[in-house]
């Protein structure tokens, strides 16, 4: 019940979602390919001496183009690195900078095929969803990763942030047409 009061038609949303992962990947697959870090969250970026440096490489490999962006916005909101007031309003910006200067390197990218790997590989996120449920169901206080002591109520609402980002790239994602928001 309190899931149905704080998610409302979010529930029947993410179940779609989440009945539609293949088509997600589907697509990811059908998108050029770059080099991607993986795990492009705010705890592995950081400057120094001016520059932008990316720790913890393990997970490099190919991925497709938006997948880092994807992690970046989603992964570091959802840790706690950063707030979805701050992240989700430059999403827009990011997109268009990311494929400018992919498109050093690989010219014939577009911004709208960096926009769908964003979105489908923000749609691979449902997890989210699945733990806020369950987290109001069991009347668990939700806990972003890096941030312990959040207020609960501040992390729920950056949660639930973060949802509505997930259910909007989702839809975007297979409806590109349609711009459904954040």
């Amino acid at each position: 019940p309190d899931a149905v009061t704080r998610l409302g038609d979010r529930l029947a949303r993410t179940e779609q979602l989440i009945l539609d992962q293949s088509r997600y990947r589907t697509i990811l697959e059908s998108l050029p390919q770059t080099l991607c870090h993986h795990d492009a969250v705010g705890a592995n970026i950081f400057r120094s001496h001016g520059r932008t440096v990316l720790i913890d490489w393990e997970s490099v490999g190919a991925g497709p183009v938006g997948a880092d962006l994807a992690s970046l916005v989603f992964s570091s909101v959802r840790r706690g690195d950063a707030l979805a007031g701050v992240m989700l309003p430059v999403v827009e910006e990011a997109l268009v900078r990311y494929a400018a200067a992919l498109r050093a390197e690989a010219p014939s990218v577009t911004v709208e095929e960096v926009r769908l790997g964003f979105d489908a590989s923000v749609a691979l996120r449902w997890k989210l969803a699945v733990d806020v449920v369950a987290g109001l169901e069991k009347g668990q206080p939700p806990r972003r990763g890096s941030l312990p002591d959040e207020d609960p109520d501040v992390a729920l609402e950056e949660l639930i942030g973060l949802v509505d980002l997930l259910l909007a790239s989702a839809d975007r994602a297979l409806h590109p047409a349609r711009d459904p928001g954040p």
